[in-house]
């Protein structure tokens, strides 16, 4: 879950981003751009907030992280199940192997990572 500053800082930059696509070279009082993305970033706050109450949201790089590194530990239990001389290590490493699939595989299907 977003920290309140990771909060206000992706509603500061949806908001100056929003007035500099609706609002492009609109000559505007002085200080007005600052309220205006002041009160823009306040109503994306809430929105955000409220998002997060209702859904899960989470950065797409940190599922991706999460995703790349499953199939890694995947791929190296795969490396170690080969390696085994003993049955029940091989089964131990399979074991472990597929547990990081499924992790990544469940990954994949909630945020398409």
């Amino acid at each position: 879950m977003p920290t309140q500053d990771e909060i206000a800082k992706l509603a500061r930059e949806y908001a100056e981003d929003s007035v500099d696509k609706y609002l492009p070279d609109t000559p505007l009082v002085p200080n007005a751009r600052i309220r205006i993305v002041e009160a823009a970033k306040a109503n994306t706050e809430r929105l955000i907030r409220f998002l997060l109450r209702t859904h899960c949201i989470v950065s797409r790089e940190k599922v991706r992280k999460m995703h790349d590194n499953e199939w890694e530990f995947a791929q190296f239990y795969q490396r170690k199940a080969n390696s085994c001389i003993n049955q029940h290590c091989r089964i131990d490493y399979e074991a472990s192997r597929d547990i990081a699939k499924s992790r990544a595989n469940l990954l994949e299907s909630l945020f398409g990572a």
